[in-house]
C-alpha cells in the first residue's frame, strides 16, 4: 500500500503489475537517455560554429529516421509481450462471477452468491463487509457484468481493471500471488455513490 511521500509506483503483487513496474521503468530510464542525448545535440549545436553550414545531409537523414524507429521496436516489443500475457491468461484455478450494482459488488461461485457493501470499520472509504476470498498463488478468472450502469472492477496491486458493462459479459484472469488483504474501487464514474463502492480482496492460503 502506498505510504506519505511515496516517490514509485505501488507496489505489485501479481505477475503482471509486477512486469508492468519494470516496463514503466525501463521505459523511464529509455527516455531519460532520450532526453540527455537530445540536449547534448543541442548545446553542441548552440556553440558549434560550422553546424548553420550544413544545409542537408543524407546521412543525418538516415541516423534521424533509423534511431526513433529502432527505440520504437526496442520499446515495442516488451510491451507487445506485456499486452498479450494480460489478454490471453492462462488456465485458471478458479473462476467467479462479480456483478457491479448502485453502489456495491455481487460476488459468486457455483451458485453461491454474496453482495459486498462499504464497511464501517477498517480503512475509510476502502474496507467492505464481505471481501471476495481468493486462493494464493493460484489463477483465478473473473466474469464481469453489471445490471445498472457501466461500472469498473478495479484491484491495482494485482494490475486489474475491466469494466462491467450492462447486458455484456467481460473476462479477465491473474495471479493472485502473495496471501493477504488487497483493496480497489470502482473506476468508472457510475453516480452519486461511485466513491462509495470500494473493492476488498482477500488472498488466503
Amino acid at each position: 500500500m502506498m505510504k506519505w511521500g511515496w516517490g514509485g509506483m505501488p507496489d505489485g503483487y501479481g505477475v503482471f503489475v509486477e512486469g508492468l513496474i519494470k516496463y514503466l521503468d525501463w521505459a523511464f530510464v529509455v527516455g531519460l537517455v532520450i532526453f540527455n542525448f537530445i540536449f547534448v545535440l543541442l548545446v553542441m549545436m548552440l556553440f558549434s560554429s560550422g553546424s548553420s553550414e550544413v544545409v542537408d545531409s543524407v546521412y543525418l537523414e538516415f541516423i534521424w529516421t533509423l534511431l526513433p524507429v529502432g527505440v520504437l521496436i526496442f520499446m515495442g516489443y516488451p510491451s507487445m509481450l506485456l499486452m498479450y500475457m494480460y489478454e490471453e491468461g492462462m488456465g485458471v484455478d478458479c473462476s467467479f462471477k462479480v456483478v457491479g450494482a448502485q453502489w456495491y459488488w455481487i460476488y459468486g461461485m457455483l451458485g453461491e452468491e454474496g453482495s459486498s457493501y462499504m464497511g464501517e470499520e477498517g480503512f475509510r472509504l476502502f474496507d467492505v463487509g464481505d471481501r471476495l476470498v481468493l486462493p494464493s498463488a493460484s489463477w483465478v478468472g473473473l466474469y464481469v457484468t453489471s445490471v445498472d450502469v457501466i461500472h469498473s472492477w478495479a484491484l491495482e496491486a494485482m494490475g486489474v481493471k475491466v469494466d462491467a458493462i450492462p447486458g455484456r459479459v467481460n473476462y479477465v484472469s491473474f495471479f493472485s500471488g502473495v496471501p493477504g488483504v488487497y483493496y480497489g474501487q470502482c473506476s468508472e464514474l457510475c453516480g452519486v455513490g461511485h466513491s462509495f463502492m470500494p473493492i476488498g480482496v482477500e488472498v488466503v492460503v
